[in-house]
């Protein structure tokens, strides 16, 4: 296990659920994702373009027949303890946020 996944797993159940998401939902290759007003932006590798709460529905688990979905505060906590740990780099703007994930061995050949 490498540092980057011990640090996740050091901390709280959400910070891995957050780190293992953004790992299986960012781009392999690059693509041109449209957004508002015909505009479209291009991801390269290891890329995402998402929302807090997009992230948060994806991270949701039950626990007794209840959905427990983390707050988008929540996640913007998640999101910047990752960055101060060097994992990611986001960026958040009208368009949606934009992160960059900074782990070589998450692209799968």
């Amino acid at each position: 296990m490498d540092d980057l996944e011990r640090l996740a797993w050091e901390m709280p159940p959400v910070y891995h659920r957050v780190f293992y998401w953004l790992r299986q939902n960012m781009t392999r290759e690059e693509k041109l994702v449209p957004v508002n007003r015909g505009v479209g932006v291009w991801l390269t590798s290891c890329m995402l373009l998402t929302s807090y709460d997009t992230i948060a529905r994806g991270v949701s688990y039950y626990e007794r027949g209840i959905e427990h979905v983390p707050s988008k505060k929540t996640i913007g906590s998640v999101l910047s303890w990752l960055q101060r740990n060097g994992v990611i780099n986001y960026v958040s703007n009208s368009s949606g946020t934009t992160i960059t994930v900074h782990v070589s061995d998450t692209v799968e050949t």
